[in-house]
C-alpha cells in the first residue's frame, strides 16, 4: 500500500537551461531587488518566490517558449537577406 503525502502546491519550476541565457540572472536580480517584503526570513523567502512566479512565467514565454515559430521567423529573415545580397552589386 502506497502512502501519499500532500506537500501542498508544487514549487515554481526553474529550468537549468534558463541560467545559460545571459539576461536571466539580471532579470531575477532586478525583480528580487524591487520586491519589498518585511517579516522573518522564511516568510520573506516564500513571498519573494510567490511574487516573482508570474514575472518568470512571462519571461519564459517571451524568451524560451515557442522556439519553432522563432526559428521560422529567423529562417525567413535569412532568406530575405540572402536575396538582397544576390541582387546588390559590389563595386
Amino acid at each position: 500500500m502506497k502512502l501519499e503525502v500532500n506537500w501542498g502546491p508544487k514549487p515554481m519550476r526553474m529550468l537549468k537551461c534558463w541560467s545559460e541565457i545571459s539576461v536571466y540572472q539580471q532579470f531575477v536580480c532586478e525583480k528580487l531587488s524591487s520586491l519589498q517584503v518585511d517579516d522573518w526570513c522564511g516568510y520573506v523567502f516564500k513571498e519573494n518566490f510567490k511574487l516573482i512566479k508570474h514575472d518568470l512565467k512571462q519571461w519564459h514565454q517571451n524568451h524560451v517558449q515557442n522556439l519553432p515559430e522563432k526559428i521560422a521567423i529567423i529562417k525567413d529573415r535569412i532568406t530575405m537577406l540572402d536575396g538582397r545580397g544576390n541582387c546588390s552589386f559590389i563595386r
